[in-house]
């Protein structure tokens, strides 16, 4: 208690005629008050010390604050009565109350010395400190345990503590680097950033936003430079406007931005491969505007790219009647009306820049996202001037396999990439608590990448064929996905007769699909004013007694009917054959493709039809009571392998032997790597000598200027006749792939692929 304040009691108390004025103002004080004597005896409570303790009944002071029988260890009393004043504090178990007590020596009247005593209620205090006590203690332990890297910046003092992941992630220990000024931590921070971090910050103190997001990059104690995903969020105000502390995380990204870059520099190379393509190619978006032109489609209109990019197709690709000079309806809008691929029709000129008219064959198609929505337009086209007439139906037949070229292209090199997208999900998929905030983001990016997948699927089925790549599969779903495809947004319907337990069969699921939607197609354009396509599916399971000539075994048979004008007799014999069309716009190319597909899946088909009655097509293939395995919800985890083995990755991509260490590494396994099928061979050949076993070899089909698994198996199997050679690729339909014991190789595996069928094919190979 101050001084002031003792020396105005002890003034009040040695004046007589003052002590009951006094005890009354006391009385009314919001603070305790009680006098008690050196013999412990209480001369005075006041009302809010009874409040808590009740009436005193000549009790000691021991007796009636502690309920004890005797002095108090605690007690100050001693302490007083030598002439000091005591501060302390004390909490009461009966009243659960924290009290703040100052205690002095006052004089009586008389001449003696009482010890005169204030209380005060701090237990709202105490327990907002003990929570905030309870509670930094709870944070730092967060702080030390967590995984990701955490900052801690006292924006008042401008120091910087961090957690050991933080030190971490920069090559330090917690010990080296923590606590630092703020201007020291700014040094590990890349100069190009620090603008941009500013900014950030500045709109997080102003209010502008709750918190901040920034990826930037922090100096490593090697030297080099870590990527990592920067969040911060201020925790306490000095005052509006003005932090006094702040909180934030750092997680390493480094690995991811360097996917990113090696996908930027995949879609130039991607681009590169456009640009050198002999065909003219323009990408528009859904309002109909130039998204990219190539080099030939440059030469031809006259426009650059730059000049193009997000202008109306019409003002790029300006097309007329060569015979009669009217503008001609432009390719893209038909695309996007009808979802359909389009050709031009016969004698369309193309206008350039300047004048110059090029006499043109071209191919419009949709653009689909992975929820099959149209989210744009190609054309592919070429400059047929010189043969236009002498060379059209070769042109034609060049431009299909060019597009075909293209698909598969486009195909092979995402597969390549979304092999390593797709792994490298997965994988962090393990390593994120299900409760982090990252995992669903992780699961949406998961399922992007499956449905890319299926894209790509379908451009490796329009592109240039090959045998069929079977797998076990529900033939009824492949039948309703394909036929619903191609009818959607017509005025045809299709009416499926399907049982529920209709047998599956080893098909290519991309091949059937494209025999499907043929055949619906040739239905719909037979029913021009709308109608059903009748579609009946059922089980043989005695071939020979349904009029054909097949292998005794179980088949799926189909037939899709239409009710439309029907093929005339006399064209029945030829409606397989290869450039046969009865349509004015056709390439005559459909059926004949429909009879191959069904030819190399070991099955038939056949066609009956009548003028203006209809045209029913029967379709046989070959069923399986195996049941197909789905991994569509397959939740990854990479569990220690029950068989340790050696396994050698064989890929001209860095990610995709990187990604595919780190599953398999993660399971028990020895992982070795080899970038070329020499390099293959070399190491193979090494272990060998030195009678160390290399389990399996997964091995990529194709390696861009240099020695692939289809040359390379034949010189390991020299090596050692019984080495295990598994053949990997973006090219799913590439005949090596559905043929491979023919070439030596003990499985295949098409990009990209799950941890399911990665861990399933291993455990095959190994036995």
């Amino acid at each position: 208690m101050p001084k002031h304040i003792t020396s105005q009691v002890n003034n009040l108390i040695e004046m007589p005629k003052q002590h009951d004025v006094l005890f009354d103002l006391w009385d009314a004080l919001p603070n305790g008050i009680y006098i008690v004597d050196k013999n412990f005896n209480i001369q005075f409570v006041n009302t809010v010390i009874k409040s808590f303790f009740g009436p005193v009944d000549d009790k000691k002071c021991y007796q009636y604050f502690h309920e004890r029988t005797e002095r108090c260890p605690w007690c100050k009393n001693k302490e007083v009565f030598s002439g000091q004043s005591v501060h302390w504090e004390w909490y009461s178990e009966k009243n659960d109350t924290y009290f703040e007590l100052f205690d002095m020596p006052i004089k009586n009247p008389d001449g003696t010395i009482s010890k005169f005593e204030m209380f005060t209620d701090i237990s709202e205090l105490k327990r907002s400190e003990k929570r905030e006590k309870e509670g930094r203690k709870k944070l730092d332990l967060v702080i030390k345990n967590t995984g990701v890297g955490i900052w801690d910046w006292n924006v008042q003092t401008g120091k910087v503590s961090f957690n050991e992941r933080w030190a971490n992630i920069i090559g330090y220990t917690l010990e080296e680097i923590s606590p630092v000024s703020i201007e020291t931590w700014l040094k590990y921070s890349h100069p190009e950033d620090l603008k941009e971090s500013d900014r950030l910050l500045q709109e997080n103190w102003a209010g502008k936003s709750e918190y901040y997001i920034f990826e930037s990059r922090m100096k490593h104690k090697q030297g080099h430079w870590v990527w990592v995903y920067d969040t911060g969020q201020v925790v306490e105000w000095e005052s509006p406007g003005v932090p006094k502390r702040m909180l934030g995380t750092h997680l390493d990204i480094t690995e991811e931005k360097e996917n990113q870059i090696k996908l930027e520099h995949q879609k130039e190379n991607l681009l590169v491969t456009l640009q050198s393509i002999g065909d003219g190619v323009i990408t528009t978006d859904i309002d109909a505007k130039i998204v990219l032109i190539n080099k030939i489609t440059e030469q031809l209109t006259g426009w650059s790219h730059q000049e193009a990019v997000g202008r109306p197709i019409q003002e790029v690709f300006n097309i007329i009647n060569e015979q009669t000079g009217k503008p001609c309806k432009n390719p893209v809008e038909k695309v996007l009306t009808t979802g359909q691929i389009v050709t031009l029709a016969n004698h369309t000129a193309l206008i350039a820049k300047d004048g110059t008219q090029y006499i043109i064959e071209d191919s419009g198609a949709p653009i689909f996202d992975s929820d099959s929505k149209i989210i744009g337009t190609v054309l592919v086209y070429r400059d047929v001037t010189e043969e236009r007439r002498t060379k059209a139906e070769l042109m034609k037949v060049k431009k299909l396999e060019s597009v075909g070229v293209l698909a598969g292209g486009i195909a092979h090199d995402f597969n390549n990439i979304l092999a390593a997208i797709l792994g490298n999900i997965e994988l962090a998929e393990i390593y994120t608590e299900p409760t982090s905030q990252a995992y669903p983001l992780l699961k949406d990016a998961k399922k992007a990448s499956l449905r890319a997948k299926d894209l790509t699927q379908q451009l490796l089925t329009f592109a240039k064929g090959g045998d069929p790549v079977k797998q076990t599969a529900s033939i009824g779903k492949i039948i309703t996905d394909s036929a619903n495809f191609v009818l959607h947004g017509s005025s045809v319907l299709c009416d499926y007769q399907i049982p529920d337990d209709l047998w599956q069969g080893d098909v290519d699921s991309g091949q059937i699909s494209q025999v499907i939607q043929n055949i619906v197609i040739n239905g719909r354009d037979a029913m021009p004013e709308g109608g059903v396509i009748e579609v009946t599916c059922k089980n043989v399971a005695d071939i020979s007694k349904e009029n054909i000539s097949l292998p005794a075994q179980r088949y799926i048979k189909i037939t899709i009917e239409d009710t439309g004008s029907g093929i005339p007799e006399k064209y029945l014999d030829k409606i397989f054959d290869p450039y046969f069309s009865t349509k004015q716009k056709g390439s005559g190319l459909g059926l004949s493709i429909c009879h191959s597909i069904i030819s190399k899946h070991d099955g038939n088909i056949s066609v009956e039809s009548e003028a203006n009655i209809g045209t029913k097509f029967t379709i046989y293939l070959p069923a399986t009571l195996e049941k197909g395995q789905d991994t569509s919800s397959y939740q990854p985890q990479i569990a220690e392998a029950e068989q340790k083995a050696t396994i050698m990755i064989m890929d001209d991509e860095s990610m995709i032997r990187d990604m595919v260490k780190r599953m398999l590494s993660r399971a028990g396994h020895e992982v070795l790597q080899a970038e070329n099928g020499h390099v293959a061979i070399e190491l193979y050949n090494e272990y060998h000598k030195n009678n160390r076993a290399i389990d399996i070899i997964i091995m990529d089909l194709t390696i861009p200027g240099g020695m692939g698994g289809k040359d390379a198996v034949g010189e390991i199997l020299k090596i050692n006749p019984d080495a295990k050679v598994v053949v990997a690729s973006g090219y799913s339909n590439d005949p090596t792939m559905a043929h491979y014991q023919d070439y030596g190789f003990k499985a295949s595996i098409a990009k990209p692929f799950q941890l399911a069928e990665l861990n399933k094919l291993i455990n095959e190979v190994l036995g």
